[in-house]
């Protein structure tokens, strides 16, 4: 029986799901109900438990806790996105890399909005000018780590690449003795 490509790239997912199977869809298509499906039920998981949760805070201090929580979530997957845009863009995929890195980017806009509602949420009475120059510092100080984290990568990036150098050299060598 033959399967529209929708179809069965939706089936796919559903059956690897349902098997404990991890399954990377092939079809755009698939893709996007997927992340529509997705989206359909977080949406319907926590909408009103998360605006029930914020309607009980009492007062600003209150938010300090969750907007943590949530810096933590967004500063992990800032991580997690630039990892994926450096690996991308040494296999070559460009494309993919390009839409990684503006991920990566707005993730980490995500990070620093976070960060300056959590400082928002300590002493009313300082002026904006002394928030703004807090968040700044912050962003500047995880713009640091972010700059560190990627020279980290780079140089164990080249690492990676002399060593498959060196044993692909070793393998010719060697395919050459054979040869003889």
């Amino acid at each position: 029986m033959h399967l529209p490509a929708r179809l069965r790239s939706a089936a796919e997912y559903v059956y690897g799901r349902l098997t404990g199977r991890e399954i990377a869809l092939v079809h755009p298509d698939g893709v996007r109900e997927q992340l529509d499906i997705a989206a359909a039920r977080l949406r319907r998981e926590n909408r009103f438990r998360y605006a029930n949760g914020a309607a009980e805070l009492p007062d600003a201090l209150a938010y300090q806790p969750g907007l943590m929580d949530a810096h933590a979530a967004a500063f992990d997957m800032t991580l997690y996105l630039d990892a994926l845009s450096h690996t991308a863009e040494a296999d070559c995929h460009d494309q993919l890399a390009a839409h990684l890195t503006r991920a990566a980017a707005a993730a980490h806009a995500l990070t620093t909005a976070l960060a300056t509602a959590a400082i928002a949420t300590t002493d009313h009475d300082q002026e904006d000018h002394h928030m703004t120059a807090a968040a700044d510092d912050y962003a500047r100080r995880q713009s640091d780590f972010a700059e560190m984290i990627n020279d980290y990568e780079a140089a164990d990036h080249a690492d990676y690449l002399e060593t498959m150098a060196e044993l692909d050299a070793s393998d010719a060598a060697r395919a050459a003795r054979d040869d003889d």
